[in-house]
């Protein structure tokens, strides 16, 4: 019996000792783990690359020339390349040699191509070099679920762009005018929508123009004319409308 109790110990004595050695064993390489992801450094630059925005496309600059002044007009075309990202608020300014403009403030929505301008800029001799630069870029992400408004744009219809000539009364003269229709085809009332005219001669921008629309309503149709009596020749008239639809205060309220 004694001999039986003996070797029973021995036994109970050498899983404890197992057990013991296999908990050392695990314990060392939990230890090794933690102080490996301790160490382990992650590239917070690289990981915030991967998500941010891609940055803005710049297009060509253009000057448009005012005819026996020294002033121009400061056109820039820039594009978003993101569908998931809008900029309610960009701040840009022209510049050339040591001189440059004072800033100005827009918008971009996702994906869009759109125009920045300068109008009437005081500029002693044509100026050299122009480039544009950006003091201010408020980029925000839309989210799946934020994406509808951007379906409203294609509702504001334009159409029957031309060039016609108006004849004041007791006057022998002609003003150009530009001649086009809009129609409001979504279901919002606006307070105020921007309409940008640019002329282009071929693939040239040769004149800029902006005409707001006020009070536009839900399928209103509208005759709209801006006189332009210096309008330079052209061989393509464009009219884009230019709103920002994440903005709430420009819709009217329908109560």
């Amino acid at each position: 019996m004694v001999g039986f109790l003996g070797v029973f110990n021995l036994i109970v004595l050498a899983a404890a000792l197992y057990q013991f050695i296999i908990y050392v064993a695990l314990t060392e390489v939990h230890e090794l783990m933690l102080k490996e992801l301790t160490f382990e450094r992650i590239d917070y630059v690289s990981l915030n690359r991967h998500f941010a925005p891609d940055d803005l496309i710049i297009g060509e600059k253009t000057l448009v020339y005012y005819p026996g002044t020294q002033q121009y007009d400061l056109v820039v075309k820039v594009k978003n390349p993101n569908g998931q990202w809008r900029i309610p608020v960009i701040e840009y300014y022209f510049f050339w040699g040591d001189k440059r403009t004072n800033p100005k403030e827009s918008f971009i929505l996702p994906n869009q191509e759109k125009y920045l301008f300068v109008f009437r800029q005081e500029i002693e001799g044509e100026p050299a070099n122009l480039g544009v630069a950006f003091s201010k870029i408020d980029w925000r992400r839309v989210r799946p679920t934020e994406q509808s408004p951007l379906q409203i744009l294609s509702k504001l219809e334009v159409s029957d762009i031309e060039l016609g000539f108006a004849v004041p009364e007791q006057k022998m003269i002609s003003l150009p005018k530009i001649l086009f229709k809009i129609k409001n085809h979504s279901v919002y009332n606006f307070w105020q929508v921007n309409f940008i005219v640019i002329l282009y001669q071929g693939n040239k921008i040769v004149g800029v123009n902006i005409l707001p629309v006020k009070r536009l309503l839900s399928n209103e149709e509208r005759q709209i004319e801006l006189n332009w009596p210096s309008i330079p020749y052209s061989t393509e008239i464009q009219v884009i409308p230019e709103i920002d639809i994440f903005d709430p205060t420009i819709f009217i309220p329908s109560y």
